[in-house]
């Protein structure tokens, strides 16, 4: 993910452009790769504003926009439903349902299998080793 503390203004002029559709587009993962792959710098990697604004963004009609829009947001609210917030074993409020619930056991293996490959406590084969390597 690429962030920053510099920031783009993005004001869609709505006979053209649909806000909330331009916001599904910039979030989208279509803009993620894009956005990942004009970023320059290792350090503190950033997308230049000519490259930013050099973003192809799809342009359907603006009632088609409106629809995409709108079924994005049910979709959405549907996802966030099942996410609904619970406690958790740290009392750190987070959301509950069945994928978070997944999401945070996952957390906690994750956590706990780094512990045991750092410590020595669990090595790591070889085939392991070189998807690491390859991917790494």
């Amino acid at each position: 993910m690429v962030c920053s503390t510099g920031f783009n203004v993005v004001q869609p002029k709505k006979q053209k452009l649909w806000p909330k559709f331009a916001y599904y587009v910039l979030v989208s993962e279509y803009a993620r790769h894009y956005f990942e792959a004009s970023a320059t710098g290792v350090g503190y990697p950033a997308v230049a504003d000519k490259d930013f604004c050099a973003l192809v963004m799809p342009l359907p009609k603006l009632s088609e926009q409106m629809r995409i829009s709108a079924y994005l947001d049910v979709s959405c609210r549907a996802i966030d439903e099942v996410a609904s917030l619970h406690k958790s074993t740290d009392d750190i409020p987070r959301p509950k349902g069945v994928l978070n619930r997944q999401m945070e056991t996952l957390f906690a293996y994750r956590k706990s299998l780094i512990y045991e490959c750092v410590t020595g406590h669990r090595r790591i084969p070889a085939e392991d080793l070189s998807q690491v390597q390859r991917y790494g």
